[in-house]
């Protein structure tokens, strides 16, 4: 297979010269795939020895570190990287991300808004649902929402966008604003009585209550059993 192949010629390269740190690389990322983990890692390692700034062997170090949830040893690699390479997106994703996963919210807020700054990627939806995501776990629900709406403006097809948009406008009693969102998940997931549960919830918070009644017999006349 060209996979086995890859691995020969990647041990050939490494036996013809153990101090070439891109040879060190290619074998070392043969055996990430084959998830040896820690022969990988120290192959890495052994390729940062030889060439101390080879960005490729300091971010599949980073990567290697993260698949076996050292997250702190791999925020060290991606920091290292990001003095070499500043503002890359992808390292600074992979910062964002690890601070995230350590349970540093707002160190994450900082990677993450380098990352949708105007010369970078200011229209990517996941960046800026995460950013959504990070505010709300820190009660900021101003920011929270902010970001979710960009998010929505982009991707505006993802039920967790749509679903906290929903829900903070409820919280609002603006109900109405609400409908909207609901109405929009249960076009996106129509075998999901839940949405409109949640619209019928809104109509009868309203006062609404025969508009929710409907709702309520609808949803009993196509699932009995719910």
């Amino acid at each position: 297979s060209d996979y086995n192949q890859a691995e020969k010629y990647a041990d050939l390269a490494v036996k013809a010269n153990r101090y070439n740190a891109r040879a060190l690389v290619n074998k070392g990322n043969c055996l990430f795939l084959c998830e040896e983990y820690e022969r990988a890692k120290e192959l890495f390692l052994e390729a940062i020895g030889v060439e101390a700034d080879c960005v490729e062997a300091i971010y599949n170090l980073g990567l290697v570190n993260k698949s076996i949830e050292r997250y702190h040893e791999a925020l060290q690699a991606f920091e290292k990287l990001n003095s070499i390479l500043p503002k890359h997106p992808d390292v600074l994703y992979q910062l964002g991300d690890l601070c995230h996963r350590i349970g540093h919210p707002s160190k994450a807020v900082e990677w993450f808004s380098l990352l949708v700054s105007p010369k970078t990627r200011p229209t990517d939806p996941e960046i800026l649902a995460r950013l959504g995501q990070l505010f709300a776990s820190m009660d900021d629900e101003a920011q929270a929402y902010h970001y979710y709406m960009e998010a929505y403006r982009y991707w505006p097809t993802n039920l967790d966008v749509i679903a906290y948009l929903g829900v903070h406008f409820v919280k609002q009693e603006a109900y109405e604003n609400a409908i909207q969102f609901f109405e929009r998940a249960a076009q996106i997931e129509g075998g999901n009585s839940r949405w409109r549960l949640m619209v019928a919830s809104c109509y009868r918070r309203m006062g609404h209550n025969e508009q929710a009644l409907k709702i309520y017999e609808d949803i009993h006349r196509e699932s009995p059993d719910d």
